[in-house]
């Protein structure tokens, strides 16, 4: 299936390795003591861009599904992660 119009531009933008905004280190920490002391289970990124939020959940035991419009991030994603 092929995206529409107004979604070309982001497989341009992951292919040249660009990301939608830079997650910090805060932002990560936070994220994980969110979850502190919950079981991990399944986790859903949507619009995953280079998976940032999916490799630190992924880190943390949780069985995680990252999807995006733009194949070249997701293959990104799968080449820096081993997926």
């Amino acid at each position: 299936m092929r995206p529409p119009a107004q979604h070309l531009g982001w497989e341009a933008h992951f292919a040249a390795g660009h990301g939608f905004r830079g997650v910090g280190e805060d932002e990560l920490r936070w994220l994980m003591g969110a979850l502190d002391g919950i079981t991990p289970r399944r986790a859903l990124d949507v619009g995953c861009g280079l998976g940032t939020y999916a490799a630190a959940l992924t880190s943390l035991g949780w069985d995680t599904l990252a999807v995006d419009w733009a194949e070249s991030a997701v293959a990104c994603l799968a080449g820096r992660s081993g997926w």
